[in-house]
């Protein structure tokens, strides 16, 4: 009997000493009253230092010795945000926000006489354990045409320490035009749930509204649930996606293409309403690619039929990600106007593609002049090309000298230049022709790019200028007729240069042939000299004659 009733005092001791065990160590499941912890920190702290834990701060502010029993500040921050500041002794706590509440376990003192040695409390911050339900609301797409299929993809998610009971879920849209409702009866700790119908994988399904114009939608999903004190919370979850009006305007081409090729982008539009609509239709294009049509229309669409329009693009040059804006239609229907745009594009362009330029060294030069002509090719794409031309020599020009063909490979970023000399008897307008430049790639696919053409004049040629002075100066001076001979003063007188000029020769050159050859330039400087003497003489009569009526 002794030892049994030793037996039963241990085991008493022993139950007693892990209930104080557990009453010092509450664990995240343990209970205070009417609520379950849920998570916890504890810790040492001096002055100044603090506890953290989701989104709680707790500060020991301060510590006092007036009391019987010693106490510390506490002070509760959430963010930024005081929430609480109390004092607390040894053994006391307090609760905030139902939330949680934070206790004092000890506190230590030390005497006057122990020198730097710093006061201390230990403490604990715990969270109330609680459910805490996400919602996650998705579209299977951005935009949908009035009357097509939305699926909608809705999760919800407790990711709080404590199951969730009688969920209650509704979900709604603005402007209304559909209302959804579901519920289950509970959903644990760290677990989720799709909502709607469906097996393994549920959607909500609903259609996309006929509206005039094109409008957003935003879906509200709410849910409304309960702890395990039958405390009622609130979660929402929102999702945005756009419904296009009566008109409905989309737009594609190929995502991927090559520089210099041409691709048709296709414009498809269709009228949802019950009448005959009118529809301006305008696009454009980024700088990076050409388009030779106009790139607007006008058109009829009558209830529910489709119409197309297309036009070709080029990409100039190489790009990843270039944009092709969205298309533009815009509509009346009574008296309200209302716009409809397409999608915006995004497009790779990836390939050779070899510019060209062609100059001439002057666009205006006298007859028999050189030209010189000069041509650059660079590989402006991202792929290895063999490039090669041959020039062509216009029929009214000569060539004078240098290359006019030729055939390189050419590196990305690489280029390679000719050049040549041209020259033209005759005067006029020219256009030296356009070049042609072939290349291909490793795969084998051929391309070809033209230079501009350039406009050449050739001028008139220059007249002689000493030759024109000379018959300008011997013609300004009128010849007298002498009445006794019959002949002209200046020719009675010796003066004609034609007369003296031929005679003197004729007998210079019978006397010595040598000689007659100086002779000649001494008489050509006399007739210069005497030219100039009578128009001297005629200006100064004419300057005479006029003093003397002015007087």
């Amino acid at each position: 009997m002794l030892l049994i009733r030793i037996f039963l005092l241990l085991f008493v001791l022993t139950a007693l000493a892990g209930l104080a065990v557990a009453s010092e160590n509450i664990g995240d499941s343990a209970a205070i009253g009417d609520y379950v912890i849920g998570d916890s920190v504890t810790g040492d702290l001096r002055w100044g230092e603090n506890l953290s834990l989701d989104g709680y701060r707790l500060v020991a502010e301060d510590f006092s010795r007036e009391s019987a029993s010693p106490s510390v500040l506490l002070k509760l921050y959430q963010g930024s945000a005081l929430l609480m500041e109390q004092p607390l002794c040894q053994g006391e706590n307090f609760t905030f926000n139902d939330t949680g509440m934070v206790n004092v376990d000890s506190i230590f003192m030390p005497d006057r006489s122990e020198g730097d040695e710093e006061p201390s409390a230990s403490v604990r911050l715990a969270l109330y354990a609680a459910p805490s339900i996400q919602l996650h609301l998705t579209s299977d797409k951005d935009s949908y045409d009035p009357g097509e299929e939305i699926r909608l993809k809705l999760i919800a998610e407790n990711d709080g320490t404590e199951n969730a009971e009688g969920i209650q879920i509704n979900l709604s849209s603005q402007p209304e035009f559909f209302h959804f409702h579901d519920g289950f009866s509970e959903l644990g700790a760290g677990n989720s749930s799709e909502v709607g119908e469906g097996g393994e994988e549920k959607w909500i399904r609903l259609k996309a509204p006929l509206l005039p114009g094109p409008s957003q939608i935003r879906l509200k999903a709410v849910a409304i649930y309960s702890d395990s004190n039958w405390k009622e919370q609130e979660s929402t979850g929102y999702c945005s996606l756009d419904v296009s009006g009566q008109i409905s305007l989309h737009k594609s081409v190929t995502d991927e293409m090559v520089p210099g090729k041409e691709y048709p982008v296709i414009l498809t539009l269709r009228n949802f309403g019950q009448g005959n609509v009118y529809v301006n239709l305008e696009d454009s294009i980024s700088e990076e690619f050409d388009a030779e049509s106009e790139l607007s229309w006008k058109l009829e669409l009558e209830p529910g039929k489709t119409e197309t329009v297309s036009y070709d693009i080029k990409p100039k040059g190489p790009g990843v990600g270039l944009v092709l804006p969205s298309a533009l239609a815009t509509y009346d229907i009574g008296n309200e106007s209302y716009e409809s745009r397409s999608e915006s594009l995004s497009v790779d362009v990836s390939g050779p593609f070899l510019e060209v330029e062609k100059k001439i060294s002057s666009s205006a030069v006298n007859p028999r002049d050189d030209i010189v002509v000069s041509i650059n090719v660079i590989n402006r794409g991202n792929r290895t090309v063999k490039a090669s031309l041959n020039e062509a020599v216009a029929d009214w020009a000569k060539l004078m000298g240098g290359e006019t063909h030729l055939s390189q490979i050419l590196n990305s970023g690489e280029e390679a230049s000719l050049s040549y000399r041209l020259s033209c008897d005759k005067p006029g307008d020219y256009e030296i022709p356009e070049t042609m430049v072939f290349y291909s790639d490793a795969r084998g696919d051929q391309y070809s790019v033209n230079s501009s053409s350039l406009s050449l004049e050739v001028l008139e040629e220059k007249p002689n200028v000493n030759k024109t002075v000379a018959e300008t100066t011997s013609g300004t001076t009128p010849a007298k007729r002498d009445n006794s001979t019959g002949q002209d003063s200046s020719m009675s007188q010796g003066i004609s240069v034609d007369q003296v000029t031929s005679t003197d020769m004729t007998r210079s050159d019978s006397r010595n042939g040598s000689a007659g050859s100086d002779d000649f330039g001494n008489l050509n400087h006399l007739n210069k000299s005497a030219s100039l003497l009578i128009s001297s003489a005629s200006v100064l009569v004419l300057i005479y004659f006029l003093l003397g009526r002015i007087l």
